[in-house]
């Protein structure tokens, strides 16, 4: 499978001063996205995948992260925040949208940060970008589920600026985003 991925940067300044990419993933970041996957705490991983996975094992983790990193440009965006530490570029973030085959103009978002890198505007500038990209490709509605407890992201999605819809039910949340009226 032949993959044309998108290779627009944006730098972003994060509050402590260091500089950030945000780029589109490559087919070449399945270590970038196990490492990143380290870095998350079980409640991370449970909070963005809805269990708490502990690390799988090396070919499991390689699998999952091919799936992550060869994806379809025509129906996922998917955004990846690194900087250089120690000399090595690490994964900071991460923000995809993958559309709805029912409704084209309809997307499910999900954003995770690091836990380290929390609550410093990267899951905001994320989400900003996302969103940027979701306008571009003519997507009119971006949804977001979220277990009904997990505030931090409900309250990110609130603060997008544009108008949002939210429905809770069994635990979980369903905020629907309108970027474009139909």
């Amino acid at each position: 499978m032949t993959q044309r991925v998108n290779t627009a940067r944006a730098q972003i300044m994060l509050p402590d001063g260091r500089e950030v990419t945000v780029r589109h993933i490559m087919p070449d970041d399945d270590e970038l996205l196990i490492e990143f996957y380290r870095w998350l705490s079980p409640e991370t991983r449970r909070l963005r995948f809805f269990v708490s996975r502990p690390m799988p094992d090396a070919a499991t983790a390689r699998t999952i992260a091919r799936r992550y990193a060869v994806y379809n440009p025509a129906q996922h965006a998917m955004l990846v925040a690194v900087c250089r530490e120690a000399g090595v570029e690490r994964a900071l973030g991460v923000a995809n949208f993958a559309v709805d085959p029912a409704a084209p103009t309809a997307a499910e978002l999900a954003i995770v940060v690091r836990d380290d890198e929390q609550r410093c505007g990267l899951g905001r500038a994320l989400l900003d970008l996302l969103i940027q990209v979701a306008l571009t490709r003519g997507i009119q509605q971006l949804r977001a589920r979220s277990f009904a407890g997990n505030s931090a992201v409900q309250r990110l999605i609130k603060r997008a600026g544009f108008p949002v819809q939210a429905y809770t039910s069994a635990g979980e949340t369903l905020q629907t985003i309108t970027l474009q009226d139909p």
